[in-house]
């Protein structure tokens, strides 16, 4: 059985033949017994750009490979499956799947800089995403965590590969990046009730008790204590804290970085750009990607809006400490004599420091499609607003599409 060799990089020279004399003496000795292999083969592989690792598979794969659909900087995308796709995996699927996922992470995040992209099959319940090649198993259904699963592994070229994570602290700008990424890529190539789904999925785990812990899975540790939170009770800590929690404070970021009037999201993948850029092929920290943070939002429009000079306030909260808040807005509605409505009341917020600071989206609705986008700050257990609008709203909530993170958040009327 002839049986192909797949690893990382290009393939730069390939040899095959018979084993000489002391070849096989030496077989003998290493292995002492007669048997004796009768022919070799030989493979070598190249990196064109420095990467933190590689790695290779062997096996009786058959390659399956799609067409770059793109003119310029074509790539080579093969998925190495085990021939029948009956049995085994859809190898056309997959390797579709990851020329889609490529094609919108280099849109979101820059170029990507390998020449080729390798997929392989294997056996077990995991991915994972080496520099130009990757491991899958068994994913072939046409489902939300499918497309959200290979997308998170192609997106590893960037977060992990391109950019590379200084130590464990750091890795949740691997993972939590990457599964965001997922999320993001399940809206466009699914639907957006698939991307709110699995939204609520990251959220809900948060705050699970795992089997033999009285805390809830956000208490444990923060983000950046990575894989020491896991311990002998807390065995999925670190899962869920650096792939969910840390997809979800990406997230955050996403909103902060987003105009609320116009919807308009571009800054924040301009500023993911911008670090990627910084840190193509070299070492990134957590303290490294705030930094790029903080150099663009103040430009943003909520960063304008109230006058923030850094987002350091921000990354003390999600990512060196464990609260996770409750929010209420309750408000009344006054009408005023010129036909338009003030709407004024409280935001209430619990379980966190008086210290905590969070904008929040705050969403009107007037009937139809007619909708309009702002934002209100919590601060403290309690923080007064008023808004004026040109007419009476049929419907007010508070972050309906669970753009930040909390325990719970609900809207209710001043009686």
């Amino acid at each position: 059985m002839r049986h192909e060799i797949v690893a990382s990089g290009v393939k730069v020279e390939e040899r095959a033949g018979l084993f000489d004399d002391s070849a096989q003496q030496d077989y003998r000795v290493m292995r002492g017994r007669e048997e004796q292999p009768k022919e070799y083969r030989m493979t070598r592989w190249r990196m064109e750009h420095a990467v933190h690792g590689f790695g290779f598979a062997v096996g009786p794969f058959e390659p399956h490979r799609e067409p770059w659909p793109e003119k310029e900087d074509p790539v080579t995308v093969e998925f190495f499956g085990l021939g029948d796709d009956t049995v085994y995996v859809k190898s056309d699927f997959v390797a579709a799947e990851m020329i889609n996922s490529l094609n919108y992470f280099q849109r979101l995040f820059g170029k990507y800089p390998y020449e080729r992209l390798g997929t392989v099959y294997h056996p077990r319940r995991f991915g994972q995403g080496l520099a130009s090649l990757l491991l899958l198993p068994k994913a072939d259904r046409e489902s939300k965590y499918t497309f959200s699963f290979i997308a998170h592994e192609a997106a590893h070229q960037w977060w992990g590969n391109i950019v590379c994570c200084r130590s464990y602290r750091d890795q949740w700008l691997s993972e939590g990046f990457s599964e965001y990424s997922g999320v993001l890529y399940t809206g466009l190539r699914d639907s957006k009730k698939s991307e709110r789904e699995l939204i609520r999925y990251l959220r809900d785990s948060l705050k699970v008790h795992p089997r033999g812990s009285t805390q809830r899975m956000y208490e444990i540790a923060p983000l950046v204590l990575g894989n020491r939170s896991i311990t002998r009770k807390t065995p999925g800590a670190y899962f869920y804290l650096a792939y969910h929690k840390g997809a979800l404070v990406l997230r955050m970021l996403h909103f902060l970085f987003t105009d609320p009037a116009s919807g308009e999201g571009q800054p924040f993948f301009d500023m993911l750009s911008d670090f990627v850029d910084q840190h193509r092929g070299g070492w990134a920290t957590t303290e490294s990607f705030i930094q790029v943070a903080n150099e663009r939002f103040p430009e943003s429009a909520l960063g304008e809006r109230y006058g923030f000079p850094d987002l350091n306030w921000f990354f003390r909260q999600w990512v060196y400490e464990t609260y996770l808040p409750t929010y209420r807005l309750e408000y009344r509605l006054v009408g005023q004599k010129d036909g338009s409505v003030v709407v004024e009341g409280h935001v209430l917020q619990e379980d966190a420091p008086e210290y905590w600071l969070m904008p929040l989206p705050l969403v009107f609705g007037f009937g139809g499609d007619a909708i309009a986008h702002t934002t209100v700050i919590a601060h403290g257990p309690k923080a007064p607003f008023r808004l004026q609008l040109p007419r009476r709203p049929k419907k007010v909530e508070l972050d309906p599409d669970h753009w930040v993170l909390s325990a719970e958040t609900s809207t209710g009327k001043l009686r």
